[in-house]
């Protein structure tokens, strides 16, 4: 079995919640090719699945090490940080995406999350007003429990 075909097995068990399965066969994709920065990343995701925080943000920094222009392994690693509530790590992963113009919906949201978190209000409140058109952006607030917040946010400062 070729290692493209390894790949598809690993990612089709990880969609269907065969997580150990998964795990094993990205580890044999790693032996054949330990330098693939997406095996890394999808690996990444397993341990994040399972739990296994530590794991998984060790995959996502192996994947960013490979190639530091990896954006979902960016996206990922700051996915992970928001969940054990490291928000001023998360902030910099994070920009570190909008510097590469990987501005995405989900990343936005969830910069827009870290500067609340941080009480950088001003900052949070910049960002929503510069992408509250995107409604993909909005839904993503949405998810995170702080839309509303925001919307109350921009017209206390806009009566100021």
């Amino acid at each position: 079995m070729s290692i493209e075909e390894i790949f598809q097995k690993a990612v089709q068990l990880s969609q269907d919640g065969q997580f150990e399965e998964a795990e094993k066969l990205y580890k044999q994709c790693l032996e054949i090719e330990p330098g693939h920065p997406e095996i890394w990343n999808n690996l990444g995701n397993i341990y994040r699945r399972v739990g296994q925080i530590a794991k998984s943000i060790e995959a996502y920094q192996k994947a960013i090490e490979l190639d530091s222009s990896y954006a979902p392994a960016y996206l990922n690693l700051a996915c992970t940080l928001l969940t054990i509530d490291r928000y001023d790590m998360a902030k910099l992963v994070l920009l570190k995406l909008v510097n590469m113009n990987f501005q995405v919906a989900k990343s936005l949201a969830m910069l827009v999350v870290c500067h609340l978190q941080l009480n950088e209000q001003i900052e949070a409140l910049k960002l929503f007003r510069e992408n509250k058109d995107n409604q993909e952006f909005l839904n993503e607030l949405e998810e995170y429990g702080v839309l509303n917040y925001l919307f109350e946010l921009d017209k206390q400062w806009s009566m100021i």
